[in-house]
């Protein structure tokens, strides 16, 4: 079937060139594109746009999702018109970290923080309402890392300023046929190379969960919502 042949784009917040080491948000307000230097926010949409950040960054995103969506396209007796809501779509993750800080934040154990979009005024969603949902749902099933939560609108969580990669399918290349999450992961799921093998496993799981389900189903739950 068709979502089996789909796959997901998994956007990491590099680390190993164009982007130093952060413990949290407030570290990267200040930085300067300095391409001689190694120096960018890959989070930050007016960074990516850098001639040479595009070309290592942004672009094999771009590739990629635009492949994907040429397979639902290809596909015998795909209907000239879909909606957007009912077909399953490329989905892009960007990977941030964020520092074992959260924890006490909430108060209990976090596993990952995902942002997609929400405001204080007016949210941006960046996917599907049926995806943020599975995806909850499923990573709590499956993570014994802690719970999982969500960004809260205006919070450094919720992925959904203008300028965040978060948002580039949705206010600069709006394209509702690509689905995006933003998802932090505390130190502690990825302190050591095996527990980082784990956790990217249990992502891997998740993002197949969710690009086998039939969004033309309805879910039948509705996950009890945690945020920060």
């Amino acid at each position: 079937m068709l979502r089996q042949r789909f796959d997901s784009v998994v956007a990491g917040f590099r680390n190993i060139k164009y982007h130093r080491q952060l413990r949290n948000h407030e570290d990267v307000v200040d930085i300067v594109v300095d391409v001689d230097d190694d120096r960018a926010n890959c989070n930050h949409v007016d960074h990516v746009l850098s001639e040479v950040v595009k070309e290592e960054f942004l672009d094999p995103i771009t590739k990629f999702a635009e492949q994907m969506k040429q397979i639902i396209w290809s596909t015998p007796g795909w209907p000239y018109y879909v909606d957007p809501a009912t077909v399953c779509k490329p989905l892009i993750f960007y990977i941030h970290g964020a520092g074992d800080h959260v924890h006490k934040e909430v108060g209990e154990d976090v596993a990952v923080i995902v942002g997609y979009g929400l405001s204080h005024k007016n949210d941006s969603l960046s996917c599907e309402e049926w995806r943020r949902k599975l995806f909850v749902r499923q990573y709590r099933t499956l993570t014994m890392d802690g719970e999982v939560y969500e960004g809260r609108g205006g919070g450094n969580y919720g992925g959904r300023s203008a300028n965040n990669m978060n948002q580039y399918f949705r206010k600069h290349e709006p394209d509702m046929l690509i689905d995006s999450m933003q998802l932090e992961f505390p130190y502690s799921t990825r302190c050591t190379e095996s527990i980082a093998t784990m956790t990217g496993v249990l992502l891997a799981t998740v993002a197949q969960d969710i690009l086998n389900y039939d969004p033309s189903q309805p879910l039948g739950f509705e996950p009890k919502q945690k945020f920060i």
